[in-house]
């Protein structure tokens, strides 16, 4: 079965390791070894382009004078503390810390940075003191396992501007520099404009969830997200969604896949626009699927000629596709499978059964194109058989749009 194959051989090769690449493991970037065997090491290979330890600078913040105080000041001076030292930190001496940074969201020396975009940094090894400190309104937090450092935004920043924020660990501080792109600004008055077609290329975007699968995941996603605009009143749109043929350029609709259609969608004086969260149920091999918290945004350039950072997200129901690993009638077949790769299921909003899985889908790019806008297609129209595709394993609108796949005899453009 082409749904058995796309759902688990991702998973299975990312266990095996076949899809190895230099710095998709802590470390990797500075360990003066080959994991992908390209012939280029650490920072010399393109794919730890986005590694911090290649990138930044970390300047130790260690005291000055000879005290061997844990800054709490243990010393013989007088002080209590107000010693003459030129720090102003709270830190307890870098003394025998080995904490790096490994990954920065936005990059360091960006200049594309979304303007909506939280500030997420990766630590090679725990760091309960670690923070993030900027000028910019905003709150540090740290993950439980004391090794993922967020800044979230209290307001959206500037468009085409530059920001810098400091991130403090143990070993010292390391100054994240970026400029925000032009997404943002004031979109002109015919943006977005009726008929206009955006295509997104899926296997760029980030797969934030099912956890721990991402890579390996965009590496199968083999179609691209088609979305028409079918209406435009005032500040609002109505969108429609498809899929396009495998490997079609310019892109050419799937009339094999049913479309989906979103009314009313508000855009903001910065161009932003999210539809949801919604829900809906589909049928999967004769077998109702229920589709919960859908959610599709993101940002219209100025122009209008692409819209950026788009994010598709929706919970969905995994029993109906259970069958495809396991004939036994075991419901959980694919969410125990799924908690062998670091991933989990969730309780469905339906009948609060564990058996749900999030998908989320990010820093998507769509680039308006010349096609022919897409025409709608459901389920009803001569439907011959229901069949699954692994455009998207594990992915929401794979499993959204491909889980309705009908394939039709003499299908043709309308």
């Amino acid at each position: 079965m082409r749904m058995l194959a796309g759902l688990v051989l991702p998973l299975l090769l990312a266990g095996c390791g076949l899809f190895e690449r230099e710095g998709d493991g802590a470390g990797e970037c500075d360990d003066d070894a080959d994991q992908d065997s390209d012939g280029l090491f650490d920072c010399d290979d393109p794919d730890c382009a986005g590694a911090a330890v290649c990138s930044l600078v970390v300047e130790s913040d260690a005291d000055t004078d000879a005290d061997t105080d844990a800054d709490t000041d243990a010393d013989t001076d007088t002080d209590t503390d107000t010693d003459t030292d030129t720090d102003t930190d709270t830190d307890t001496d870098t003394d025998g810390c080995e904490v790096r940074i490994e990954e920065t969201d936005p990059v360091n020396g960006s200049i594309d940075a979304y303007y909506r975009g939280d500030l997420v940094v990766k630590l090679s090894d725990r760091d309960p003191t670690a923070r993030i400190e900027a000028d910019f309104p905003g709150t540090s937090s740290l993950s439980p396992d004391h090794e993922t450092l967020t800044y979230t935004l209290a307001a959206p920043l500037a468009p085409s501007t530059a920001y810098t924020a400091d991130i403090v660990t143990c070993a010292g501080t390391a100054t994240l520099a970026f400029t925000t792109s032009e997404l943002g600004a004031s979109p002109s008055p015919d943006v977005p404009a009726a008929g206009s077609t955006y295509v997104f290329e899926l296997s760029s975007g980030r797969v934030l969830e099912p956890v721990g699968v991402g890579a390996v995941l965009s590496s199968y996603i083999n179609h691209d997200l088609m979305v028409t605009v079918t209406a435009v009143d005032r500040d609002r749109f109505d969108a429609r969604v498809g899929l396009a043929v495998e490997g079609s350029s310019p892109a050419e609709q799937d009339l094999a896949v049913d479309t989906l259609d979103f009314r009313g969608l508000a855009v903001a004086r910065d161009g932003y626009f999210e539809a949801g969260p919604s829900a809906a149920t589909f049928e999967v091999m004769g077998a109702p699927m229920n589709v919960d918290d859908v959610t599709f945004g993101g940002t219209f350039a100025p122009d209008g000629s692409y819209v950026g950072y788009a994010t598709l997200a929706g919970t969905f129901d995994t029993r109906p596709l259970s069958p495809l690993l396991d004939d036994s009638g075991d419901e959980g077949a694919i969410c125990d499978l799924a908690v062998s790769f670091g991933a989990s299921c969730i309780p469905c909003a339906a009948d609060g059964e564990p058996y749900c899985m999030a998908v989320v889908i990010d820093q998507l790019v769509g680039t308006e194109e010349r096609v022919r806008p897409l025409d709608e297609v459901t389920g009803a129209d001569n439907v011959v058989c229901a069949t699954a595709t692994a455009a998207l394993p594990l992915g929401w609108v794979g499993l959204l749009l491909a889980a309705r796949r009908t394939r039709r005899r003499g299908a043709a453009p309308r």
